[in-house]
């Protein structure tokens, strides 16, 4: 990470302030090397950014595959259950029906049909 640091002014105005030009020099340089250590930059937070909303993306890609096949396999598993429940329907149906078709012949004409199960 880079920073502007302007030594020369900060150098300047420790001189002023009464530090020799070697102590202000030495002060000066381990604030700058303890600012490009420690501050992140525009360019480093705008790189950053890029890095974060590219993992956004692959992640969202990643979900939205996982959810588009988590909906088929439901959508399957339903579709299944749907089948099933209409044969269970339709054998139902069919069970009546035999039962009543028996009673009525058994009412309309006794002794035809075979007596129900």
């Amino acid at each position: 990470m880079s920073t502007t640091f302007d030594t020369y002014a900060a150098v300047k105005n420790l001189e002023r302030a009464g530090f020799q030009e070697t102590q202000a020099e030495a002060v000066v340089r381990t604030v700058g090397e303890a600012i490009d250590d420690q501050v992140a930059t525009k360019a480093d937070l705008a790189t950053l950014r890029a890095e974060i909303k590219a993992d956004m993306q692959a992640n969202n890609a990643a979900l939205k595959a996982d959810m588009q096949a988590n909906s088929a396999a439901l959508k399957a598993d339903v579709q299944g259950d749907l089948f099933k429940a209409a044969l269970a329907i339709v054998g139902l149906t069919s069970g009546l029906t035999v039962a009543l078709t028996v009673a009525l012949l058994n009412w309309l004409i006794p002794g035809v049909a075979p007596p129900s199960p």
